[in-house]
């Protein structure tokens, strides 16, 4: 597998400090590694640590534009665990069936993740 699959990563993020949303960053690099067999992952960095401009009325709608953006270039999004409890994780995931994108959630399937960018014919949601 020579092609570097880029990720995006949908996490709630809410009440959480920047410690546990980076460890868990981290963890889904480390696992999608191991499972899919290749250092070629590349982790889309969505994790925004600057403030939004003054005029920003909806700081979070500031935010998921921004991750929104950011998702148009990932081969897969993956989604952890709570993010259907999370806004933001909602509606990434309505856009990513919308447009087709590849999701992956909570790692239930790494055969069918595998097989598709061994492939790369099937676009979808991979679920078991």
């Amino acid at each position: 597998m020579d092609k570097t699959i880029k990720v995006f990563i949908s996490q709630p993020m809410a009440n959480r400090s920047e410690e546990e949303i980076l460890n868990e960053r981290l963890e889904v690099l480390n696992k999608l590694k191991k499972d899919l067999k290749t250092d070629n992952i590349a982790i889309i960095d969505s994790y925004f640590e600057e403030d939004e401009p003054k005029s920003t009325i909806h700081k979070g709608v500031y935010h998921l534009g921004k991750s929104l953006e950011l998702l148009s270039t990932a081969d897969v999004a993956y989604f952890c665990k709570g993010w259907q409890h999370a806004r933001g994780c909602l509606i990434e995931k309505e856009v990513c069936q919308a447009y087709n994108i590849l999701t992956y959630i909570d790692f239930p399937c790494k055969d069918k993740l595998k097989k598709y960018f061994m492939d790369n014919e099937n676009k979808g949601e991979l679920d078991d």
